[in-house]
């Protein structure tokens, strides 16, 4: 999800390591993805226009939110642990090493993630 357009400038500093955390990883993983679709016959339009409607669906809904950092932060969650459940789902089916590899360093990762969003909703 591009979240560089969400204009979120969270206060709390551990939002703002987050964010520009998520963005940073996001670009590596979208090459990354790129490079592979490239390699293994190209993209799924209707998966692909499926998933535009849902990232421009959480977009719209941090607009006019009085709490953007939390809202964000749940958003994230969703985000993430939708991305931790297709990561799985390419480590049960996928026999590509590269995606093999993407998939098991996507899910870790946003694991503790998950972990960390649910730790600061908690305050």
């Amino acid at each position: 999800m591009p979240h560089g357009h969400l204009h979120l400038d969270p206060k709390d500093p551990e939002v703002r390591a987050w964010a520009e955390s998520i963005l940073k990883e996001q670009d590596k993983e979208i090459g990354v993805m790129r490079a592979l679709l490239a390699r293994l016959g190209g993209l799924d339009q209707a998966a692909y226009q499926a998933m535009a409607r849902e990232m421009a669906a959480m977009v719209a809904r941090l607009r006019g939110v009085r709490d953007r950092e939390r809202a964000f932060v749940e958003l994230m969650l969703e985000h993430h642990k939708g991305a931790v459940e297709m990561a799985l789902e390419a480590l049960l089916k996928a026999k590509d090493r590269e995606v093999l590899d993407l998939a098991k360093a996507i899910a870790l990762a946003q694991t503790e993630d998950i972990h960390r969003f649910r730790l600061w909703l908690l305050k």
